[in-house]
């Protein structure tokens, strides 16, 4: 009996700290991490976030934030134990996000909410070096755009949420029009560089083109196409993990990533350390 009482107590302090995993951080902190492996973002443009959507590069994860045709990487994971889902409504906006568990298997979720009672789990993790939270905006009110702070001094990194629009309002996305009109065509350099499994890469619309964003070997031979499609004005962000376009690996060396945009033209050179 004494070793039942044991492993009961034990059981018990386990679910306690996973308990405090989803709720001893700040209001506006949904999300917290400090293991290697795993990746936090800002996309703020402080429109409503129609959609969060998830996709996979090599050995990583990531998951991308919608608002209307622009987007941003806001997570991204090569741990096991940590899942990304997407939520695409079929109308409106994310209006909050709910952070539950542990459930049996050990997992703490983090689930998006919108109209019309919808509601998708985005985030399943069991590692004790994570934490999820609750944010659900005041009445009317849904999810403008994810910020990044940190690490603080135990080593976390968050993501942030925030909720300065009103659903039904169209000023912001007024604005919006009025800050595209003043972009110009740009391909930054990619971010790491020279990177090991994954790099991150950003560049800028400033009128709808058709866009070819591509990845080249140091001979000229394509290895992946990344974008090929039109897009609207707007700042964009991916990440490429460093495979060819059948998904496999490719080796150390030199790479060119080149954008071409309308008539606009760019390259930049990236080092692929394996």
């Amino acid at each position: 009996m004494q070793g039942v009482a044991i492993i009961m107590a034990r059981t018990i302090t386990i679910i306690l700290l996973c308990g405090l995993m989803v709720i001893s951080f700040a209001q506006n902190e949904v999300f917290k991490t400090k293991l290697r492996g795993m990746e936090v973002d800002s996309f703020d443009l402080g429109v409503e976030i129609d959609s969060l959507t998830v996709y996979q590069s090599g050995e990583w994860v990531f998951m991308r934030a919608w608002s209307g045709t622009n987007f941003g990487d806001i997570l991204g994971s090569k741990l096991k134990g940590t899942i990304f889902q997407s939520a695409v409504p079929p109308a409106g906006y994310i209006t909050g996000l709910i952070a539950s568990g542990p459930d049996t298997a050990g997992y703490i979720t983090l689930t998006a909410l919108s109209e019309g009672g919808y509601s998708a789990e985005i985030v399943k993790t069991k590692w004790s070096g994570t934490g999820l939270q609750s944010f659900v905006p005041s009445a009317g009110n849904c999810i403008t755009g994810f910020g990044k702070i940190g690490p603080d001094d135990s080593g976390f990194v968050y993501l942030l949420v925030s909720s300065t629009g009103q659903i039904g309002i169209e000023e912001p996305q007024k604005n919006l029009e009025g800050s595209i009109k003043l972009l110009c065509f740009e391909l930054k350099d990619p971010q790491p560089n020279p990177c090991v499994d994954h790099t991150r890469i950003f560049y800028t619309i400033a009128g709808k083109s058709k866009v070819n964003l591509r990845i080249y070997d140091n001979t000229g031979r394509l290895i992946k196409t990344l974008i090929n499609t039109t897009q609207e004005p707007g700042r964009y962000n991916l990440s490429w993990g460093g495979v060819d376009e059948a998904g496999r690996l490719i080796p150390s060396g030199i790479y060119f990533l080149k954008l071409d945009a309308g008539e606009f033209r760019a390259t930049k050179k990236l080092l692929l350390i394996k």
